[in-house]
């Protein structure tokens, strides 16, 4: 039975302990409120979270659930900013609850104004410290985060209006929390847990109780028994805790089938906010001297260092928005050797601010910070609103800095990227890339990717490895020969062949698009998708797990983990043709950045009659190429030319001439024009007696040099050719306009596979 019954009967049964309708306005004119010990303001902005997913009414669920002391405690929630509520409440004004004993009491109702206004928050908070006194007050900020560049808050009433995190400083000192500081304040959102966002709340509270990434188990149990804890921090670690493993209990429900939960690295922090002026004058004297090491030849390095650290906000490795937040203590320790001493310090620092947390990933410190990588498109409007937070300065300084590398003239050339040889063994293939010496210096990142071609020019995207060998300037990957579809439960084919992605954590990705059909108490649903799926192995299979769904607000996309995906009803996945597409200098674009020339959509409905497999062999290989992904150390993306993995060679007789030296035979040697380029295919025996590989070098046209070097790999245990073995090499040779070649020569180089050493090299001539 689908969870999504549950959540109705969980619905079902709030309604009727909430008793809707409720009177409207509390009744004036009794005496003043009592003083109590705590006022718990919960600033609930519903957004899709309500509307679509009922979220926002089980969170007020679990505050009648925790059973807190009424006596000691108030919780005063304010409603608004959602479609729809589950529970009923009107979205034509702004609800004030008072949530205790069995059943939450509607207060008040105040006119409809945007979630996302400073000054609404202010009359919040100002209206709780005149009905509800307390000696101390927490405040919740409830709804979607987007960390310190994007805020928080997102009003579905009035165009997805936000809280920018200026705004919501702004709301704070404009309060009476101004004269007194608030004991905690809780941001129930994505993404908050981070230095800026510390040092902007410093002023307004003692402690704050944040995420550093998505987060989805901030629940109220922790207001049970705060008014008998010796201090605030002790509420703080309950609500650490609780939420941390309401966060992995959820994870685990969406890890099926050996999905990684690193898709999003569970981190929640208490941060004592009177020590965040000494962590960022830590941060003033480290982040200096890491700015003047910032060089054209220390930039590789120092981007590697930033790559490598854990990022959060994180959804989907293939061109999806990123929020480009890393965690502090990682960052400090990857590039530590900058300034030991200092960089020890800012540990310490940062050691004494956070108070407590709770994370998935050991080297999470319980802080990010923004640190510009991934998201380059966004840095136009980013940058500027960094700026305005004024942040520390010396890591602000060095931001520019790092920036100014990033987006500056590509540190080397990448032209010439051909794959040029290819191996077989095992029903797989194997492909390697040569970069130069200025290419192999600035290298970031690589990944394989095949592609189907198709007879007007397009392709489409079947197949990805993210795990390239890097051996000197040489990348190598291996293509299994699978694809992707939808199969019925007796194999049947039912889709064509579905473009993914892999994630850094080994979770497969598929793009597509999700409807859900009305119910009695949801409304119907279309949304755009990213579909974590984990690998089964044993059947070859992939499992849906997590969902993203996409949030045009937040330009982003967001996790909604209480809807399943077998809880939608359809699934549409739209395949698109793409044209090869180069940039100014005549380099292959990314393929997702390849001018789309047609599209086609397979839809289905979502039941148990099929599932996600990879299936082998199921391709025509003549309709295949390889090409290499390439991202440099300034985080651009590059495609290789693209290799046919089974040409149809032929042509061109040619007499070979060579001295075999007793190491290797010549036994095919075709010659395909391309465009701008001859198609060479050799293929090589191992007639020595031990196993070898051979490297093909020093080639030239008509007497011209080719710089172009290929190796041609066996199926021995060091991957060389066994006597007697015989394996091909598909070598692209550039060739000018009009260019006919009528000698071609070359040598191969036998190179003893076990001890890595050259032999005398063979020398060969071809002349047409």
């Amino acid at each position: 039975m689908k969870r999504i019954l549950v959540k109705c009967i969980s619905v079902m049964l709030l309604l009727a302990m909430l008793g809707i309708p409720f009177s409207a306005i509390a009744e004036s004119g009794q005496q003043a409120p009592p003083v109590k010990k705590y006022t718990v303001m919960l600033y609930l902005c519903g957004s899709d979270l309500e509307s679509l997913d009922g979220q926002a009414s089980g969170d007020i669920m679990s505050i009648i659930q925790a059973g807190y002391n009424t006596e000691e405690i108030n919780v005063v929630a304010l409603l608004g900013g959602a479609r729809k509520w589950m529970t009923g409440y009107s979205n034509k004004v702004l609800t004030v609850l008072e949530i205790g004993g069995r059943r939450p009491r509607v207060a008040d109702m105040l006119p409809l104004s945007s979630m996302g206004e400073a000054d609404t928050l202010t009359r919040f908070i100002d209206y709780c410290h005149e009905k509800y006194p307390a000696e101390n007050y927490v405040l919740d900020l409830w709804d979607h985060g987007g960390g310190p560049i994007h805020g928080m808050m997102q009003d579905e009433l009035f165009d997805g209006d936000s809280m920018s995190l200026l705004e919501v400083a702004s709301a704070l000192g404009n309060s009476r929390i101004a004269e007194k500081k608030l004991k905690m304040l809780v941001m129930s959102a994505c993404l908050m847990s981070s230095a800026e966002v510390s040092l902007m709340m410093a002023p307004y509270a003692e402690y704050m109780v944040a995420s550093q990434d998505s987060c989805f188990g901030l629940t109220r149990t922790w207001i049970h028994g705060m008014d008998e804890d010796a201090s605030i921090i002790e509420t703080g670690k309950r609500l650490v805790d609780s939420a941390y493993e309401e966060d992995m209990q959820l994870a685990q429900a969406n890890g099926r089938a050996g999905i990684s939960d690193d898709a999003v690295v569970t981190s929640i922090a208490m941060i004592d906010l009177s020590k965040v002026e000494g962590l960022v004058a830590a941060m003033d004297a480290y982040f200096p001297e890491m700015e003047g090491q910032i060089t054209a030849s220390s930039f590789t390095r120092m981007s590697a260092q930033r790559r490598n650290t854990i990022t959060f906000g994180v959804g989907e490795s293939g061109g999806y928005s990123s929020r480009d937040l890393v965690d502090l203590g990682d960052l400090v320790k990857m590039t530590r050797e900058s300034a030991p001493e200092k960089a020890d310090a800012l540990l310490s620092s940062l050691e004494e601010a956070v108070v407590y947390c709770r994370a998935a990933d050991e080297k999470c410190s319980g802080l990010a910070v923004y640190h510009p990588f991934s998201n380059k498109d966004a840095l136009s409007g980013s940058i500027p609103v960094y700026n305005d937070l004024e942040f520390s300065e010396g890591y602000t300084n060095y931001v520019h800095r790092f920036v100014s590398y990033l987006t500056g003239t590509p540190l080397a050339s990448w032209k010439e990227l051909r794959i040029n040889a290819k191996a077989e063994k095992d029903m797989r293939s194997l492909f390697t890339l040569l970069l130069s010496d200025d290419q192999a210096a600035h290298l970031g990142a690589a990944r394989m990717e095949v592609l189907r071609g198709y007879p007007d020019h397009t392709y489409n995207l079947t197949f990805i490895n993210p795990e390239v060998g890097r051996e000197g300037n040489t990348l190598t990957s291996e293509f299994s020969g699978t694809a992707l579809y939808a199969v019925s439960r007796d194999g049947s084919i039912l889709s064509p062949a579905l473009s993914y992605s892999i994630l850094e954590n080994g979770a497969y990705v598929i793009k597509g698009r999700l409807t859900r059909n009305a119910g009695e108490d949801t409304e119907p649903m279309a949304c755009d998708a990213l579909i974590h799926c984990g690998y089964d192995a044993a059947a070859e299979a992939l499992i849906p797990g997590r969902i993203q769904i996409w949030n045009e607000g937040l330009q982003a996309y967001s996790f909604l983990p209480q809807i399943a995906f077998e809880e939608y009803d359809a699934l549409s996945i739209t395949l698109e043709y793409r044209r090869e597409t180069a940039d100014e200098n005549g380099i292959l674009l990314p393929f997702e950045k390849w001018d789309v020339v047609r599209t086609e959509e397979w839809t289905a409905p979502i039941d148990d009659t099929w599932g996600f497999r990879l299936l082998h062999d199921t391709l025509d290989t003549k309709e295949l190429y390889a090409a290499f992904r390439i991202s440099d150390s300034q985080n651009n993306s590059y495609t290789s030319s693209l290799l046919q993995i089974k040409a149809d060679m032929g042509g061109g007789a040619y007499q070979i001439s060579y001295d075999d030296r007793n190491a290797v035979q010549i036994q095919g040697f075709f010659v395909t024009p391309a465009p701008n380029q001859l198609m060479l295919d050799v293929k090589l025996k191992n007639i020595g007696e031990q196993e070898t590989w051979f490297r093909l070098e020093e080639f030239c046209i008509n007497g011209q040099p080719a710089d172009v070097t290929a190796e041609v790999f066996g199926s021995g245990a060091y991957w060389g050719l066994m006597p007697g073995e015989s394996q091909s090499a598909l070598i692209a040779l550039p060739l000018a306009d009009g260019q006919e070649a009528d000698d071609i020569s070359f040598s191969i180089v036998p190179v003893n596979a076990a001890e890595q050493a050259d032999q005398p090299p063979v020398s060969v001539q071809a002349l047409k």
